[in-house]
């Protein structure tokens, strides 16, 4: 099923595909258990969200290859970026390809960079090209992190990337320990799986080869 018939909204889209899979693979308890923890995330990060008056302007890089060529927020990028409370710089539901000019003109206080590219905050932040962008200058450029899949894409780590990127967009809410707790107890809880420390702090983490697109 094409993703846009739920208006790129990552929630409905991943309910809409487990209203069609789980009956069929026996895992409606399953499927009912996750969806509702998520849609309690979701409405928690919202109601936070809705109280902050200035919002930060936020880019999500999906594709890059170089300075001249390199492709920006679309699809998923509105419900991520407006339900964790940030503005989207980029006004189209389809990925945009733009120049590093354009981003100068946009000037985004956040850079997120997501999992389909090798690209890392390192690479923008130590760049002499990108320096004079807000995000660059006060250092808030950041990976997704990194579960089960790329969670740009709708994925069961959505409620772990929702409060993520509240806790980016408003930093001075941030709780690492308590980000790692919620991380660790969503993967007991949901798929069983008793993530260690190390495997805790990788997903957050994530190195620079698991960006290649095979």
């Amino acid at each position: 099923m094409s993703v846009n018939k739920w208006h790129y909204n990552s929630y409905e889209t991943i309910k809409g595909w487990l209203d069609v899979i789980a009956p069929i693979l026996d895992k409606e308890k399953e499927a009912h258990a996750f969806l509702t923890l998520n849609k309690k995330k979701e409405k928690e990060i919202e109601s936070k969200a809705k109280k902050e008056a200035n919002k930060p302007k936020a880019l999500i890089i999906h594709r890059y290859d170089n300075e001249k060529s390199f492709s920006v927020g679309g699809i998923f990028a509105d419900y991520l970026l407006e339900n964790t409370g940030a503005q989207n710089v980029i006004k189209s539901k389809n990925v945009a390809q733009i120049t590093l000019e354009e981003v100068y003109a946009l000037n985004p206080d956040i850079i997120y960079i997501n999992n389909f590219n090798t690209l890392t905050p390192k690479d923008l932040l130590t760049s002499p090209l990108w320096k004079n962008i807000k995000a660059i200058k006060e250092k808030r450029v950041y990976k997704f992190p990194l579960g089960s899949y790329r969670p740009f894409a709708p994925s069961v780590d959505l409620p772990i990337l929702l409060q993520w990127l509240y806790e980016h967009n408003y930093p001075q809410y941030a709780d690492e320990i308590a980000l790692l707790r919620f991380s660790k107890d969503f993967y007991k809880q949901i798929f069983g799986i008793d993530l260690s420390e190390a495997e805790l702090k990788r997903m957050f983490n994530p190195p620079k080869e698991a960006g290649k697109i095979k």
